[in-house]
């Protein structure tokens, strides 16, 4: 009898509390939005609150929106290889390979970031792109990107189809970090 009231008593607060927080996300998310924008409209130079904002419009799916603050980003400062990077990202995960490499080339273009040459890499080899293996030379140039270089150096291997040598790279990765759990995944592959 106790469990039956406890359990009954657990489920209506439960029930409560979803009750009170669906209503509320929607208010939530627009207020964030909107004091983003307050925020912008005050502090008009600030790239920050800018990305921010793209961001929040990328975390909604929203993706237009967030297409629309980048390319304002790049017209008030097209020599900034983050808001490159932002646009190529956008591009990426909309499913436009073509675009996401031109933005990340210009993006290195203006600054060679490992991190970009990483991103551009990896695009290269999974369009069969040679470039692919250009960029894991340069990052090979640099201690801390050894692991990467030879990731997509596998990656382009085993896009072109030589299986054997995309292998091996893994397994030169494996030995660099054997919790790499992307080469395991792409030496299965």
């Amino acid at each position: 009898m106790v469990k039956t009231i406890l359990s009954s008593f657990l489920v209506l607060i439960i029930c409560a509390s979803c009750n009170d927080q669906m209503p509320n996300e929607q208010p939530l998310t627009q207020d964030k939005e909107k004091k983003l924008q307050n925020l912008i409209e005050k502090y008009p130079d600030s790239s920050l609150l800018k990305e921010n904002l793209v961001q929040y419009y990328r975390d909604s799916g929203n993706y237009d929106l967030a297409f629309a603050e980048t390319e304002k980003l790049i017209k008030s400062d097209s020599t900034n290889a983050r808001f490159w990077n932002m646009k190529a990202t956008l591009y990426f995960e909309n499913n436009d390979t073509t675009n996401a490499i031109h933005s990340f080339e210009k993006a290195i273009q203006l600054k060679a970031d490992p991190k970009y040459i990483i991103s551009l890499g990896s695009l290269y080899a999974e369009t069969k792109n040679p470039l692919a293996l250009t960029m894991a030379d340069v990052l090979l140039k640099t201690p801390d990107n050894k692991k990467q270089a030879l990731f997509i150096k596998g990656l382009y291997y085993s896009d072109t189809g030589d299986k054997e040598k995309a292998i091996s790279f893994f397994d030169n990765c494996i030995s660099l970090d054997y919790t790499d759990m992307f080469s395991y995944r792409e030496k299965a592959i």
